[in-house]
């Protein structure tokens, strides 16, 4: 992801760190204080580690079962991709353990990548074995109510 400024690049890596680039001098920065992580303004959000989706992850998670997460340019909205087939849409940021958020089934094994459209008005996700492109669509600011569904006590403002 790039910060606001472009300056610095961030990514996620197998032993689950998050990872901070130089892109214009092509090096790693060392991270050996907070500064990085507090003072950096992010443009993008998409990797599955740190402070903005740390309530992403289920009870019980081995730490690979979010497979990718995207942020909306405004901010307000995480969506991720996890091992049992789900699409998840939280408000964002996602601080708090295991957040409240409205969950979508539709693949039938793990979902490999998601993404909001250029517009924000879709959502795209990718199966794994069932190998399943799915395009959702977002209802922004319209709650449930409003749109004639069943509002439950955990209804979000969106989807």
């Amino acid at each position: 992801d790039w910060s606001k400024d472009s300056k610095l690049l961030q990514s996620n890596c197998g032993a689950y760190e998050l990872l901070y680039w130089n892109p214009q001098r092509g090096y790693q920065v060392k991270s050996t204080q907070d500064s990085v992580e507090a003072d950096t303004l992010w443009a993008t959000w998409t990797c599955v580690l740190g402070f903005p989706v740390m309530g992403v992850w289920m009870p019980d998670s081995d730490g690979t079962d979010v497979n990718a997460c995207h942020r909306t340019r405004d901010g307000r909205l995480v969506v991720t991709a996890d091992d049992f087939g789900t699409v998840r849409l939280y408000n964002a940021p996602v601080v708090v353990k295991h957040a409240p958020h409205r969950a979508y089934k539709g693949h039938s094994a793990h979902v490999m990548n998601i993404r909001f459209d250029a517009e924000e008005k879709f959502v795209v996700s990718v199966g794994g074995n069932d190998k399943g492109v799915f395009l959702w669509e977002m209802h922004r600011g319209a709650p449930a109510r409003d749109r004639g569904e069943r509002q439950s006590s955990k209804e979000s403002q969106a989807w």
